[in-house]
């Protein structure tokens, strides 16, 4: 049944400069979810339709990771990835 998964785990959050990144085992692009840090800082008029770097981070917990297949939290999944 694993055979049939389109988008097979573990899955990889990756942080860039303005966007956390979500991969498959395969490399492949699930997701990009963006923030902007910077905007929330400044006290810019329009922040609100921005997410804070956390925020971003807690939706793909929330939404797309929740807990993986393993049981292991979204903090395991980034600092493995940070390890390699």
């Amino acid at each position: 049944m694993d055979n049939l998964r389109r988008f097979p785990a573990p899955w990889v959050m990756e942080e860039e400069k303005e966007c956390f990144r979500v991969k498959d085992a395969n490399g492949f692009l699930i997701c990009r979810v963006h923030h902007r840090e910077d905007l929330h800082a400044w006290g810019y008029q329009y922040a609100y339709d921005f997410l804070s770097r956390d925020e971003a981070r807690h939706r793909i917990e929330r939404v797309i990771v929740h807990q993986g297949e393993d049981g292991r939290t979204l903090d395991a999944h980034v600092e493995e990835s940070a390890n390699r």
